[in-house]
């Protein structure tokens, strides 16, 4: 549902180019890189960055507390703690489209996993 909703997001943008299975032929990835006080970021993409932010929240919390400790609990818990801290750079940096396109593409792979 996550995957749908980040592209139904992402489609129209100036972020997600053509050959990256965006519909608007203004797109470019270099726009991903603009920072600071764009004007251009797509209505609900901050909505989708917060559900997304609060999933691996919870992931990293269910995994320090809830799971079974296994042979791999050091290295989740460092990819754990990296991508929250990825995930608030972005939004404390305002570098919604890298941010948002990569999150989104995490997203995408998990539906093959």
């Amino acid at each position: 549902m996550s995957t749908v909703w980040g592209y139904y997001l992402l489609k129209d943008s100036v972020w997600l180019p053509w050959y990256l299975g965006g519909q608007n032929p203004k797109a470019d990835i270099l726009t991903v890189y603009e920072w600071g006080f764009t004007e251009h970021t797509p209505k609900g993409i901050h909505t989708y960055v917060f559900f997304t932010y609060g999933y691996h929240l919870f992931s990293t919390f269910e995994h320090l507390f809830l799971k079974e400790r296994g042979t791999d609990f050091r290295e989740m818990v460092i990819h754990h703690i990296a991508t929250l801290c990825l995930i608030f750079g972005m939004l404390l940096t305002n570098m919604m489209g890298v941010g948002t396109l990569i999150a989104w593409y995490h997203d995408l792979t998990d539906v093959f996993v």
